[in-house]
């Protein structure tokens, strides 16, 4: 049993050294022209941004539900991940409202962490309905 981690562990090593020392893969810049352009009341690409509205609502309402509310039940080790995954998805607005107001390769850094936080927590979720609670600490 040793012998396996210890050459899992050597081959994530090796393998993240390995990326971490690759050039930068630059998004296509034709990524970033969208089909709505419109600006309304000041706002570049407002429907766009406007669009990210509803990512807010349903973090703040999930997150109300969890922290507040007595009818759902949700075991301590499962909680974290939970309010990780809701507090996301509220970012998600923040960060995709952001860069859809100015698309380029420097600002989709926000437009993809909030959504690779969520889908991390809900992998962690996941997992510890599925396979173990151990997973969602």
């Amino acid at each position: 049993m040793f012998k396996i981690k210890s050459t899992i562990t050597l081959v994530l090593i090796i393998s993240i050294i390995f990326v971490w020392n690759l050039p930068p893969i630059a998004q296509d810049t034709h990524y970033h022209l969208f089909a709505d352009k419109r600006t309304i009341l000041d706002i570049p690409n407002f429907w766009n941004v406007l669009s990210n509205l509803p990512f807010l609502f349903v973090g703040l309402a999930g997150l109300y539900g969890l922290l507040r509310s007595k009818k759902i039940q949700l075991m301590d080790e499962q909680k974290t991940a939970s309010v990780l995954f809701f507090f996301a998805v509220a970012w998600v607005a923040i960060g995709s409202g952001y860069y859809h107001l100015w698309p380029d390769n420097s600002t989709l850094l926000w437009d993809r962490l909030p959504m690779t936080v969520a889908f991390m927590a809900l992998f962690s979720i996941v997992l510890s309905e599925f396979v173990s609670t151990r997973f969602s600490k």
